[in-house]
């Protein structure tokens, strides 16, 4: 397993290499559920036109979903339910802004679109 550090922010992404999988990781996981992961996107493998075979395509999702209903009731609770979601904002925009490098990582065989 891999641990990178997310800049400006206090989260990981720990990828593991043997499941082609990776997580999100640190003190927002208390609050949040993560979904990260290399979908693929054509499950039929398919020939170009000189008969080679294409690789699969992947795409990145990314998903954060509240572990409890949020109830904004005051300027406070409004207030640290952003610092959360600017926080989120940094950790998405790494992870896209390092997708590729996360894919090979992962020695995914396939293309990342």
């Amino acid at each position: 397993m891999e641990q990178i550090n997310i800049t400006g922010t206090d989260m990981v992404v720990i990828s593991d290499k043997a499941l082609e999988t990776f997580v999100i990781a640190g003190h927002l996981s208390e609050r949040w559920e993560f979904t990260s992961t290399f979908e693929k996107i054509d499950n039929e493998p398919s020939l170009d036109e000189s008969g080679e075979l294409f690789e699969p395509s992947y795409i990145l999702v990314l998903e954060a979903k509240p572990k409890t209903k949020i109830n904004l009731t005051s300027s406070y609770f409004a207030k640290d339910h952003k610092k959360d979601t600017d926080e989120i904002i940094k950790v998405f925009a790494f992870i896209e802004d390092n997708k590729k490098n996360i894919f090979e990582t992962l020695c995914i065989r396939g293309v990342l679109e």
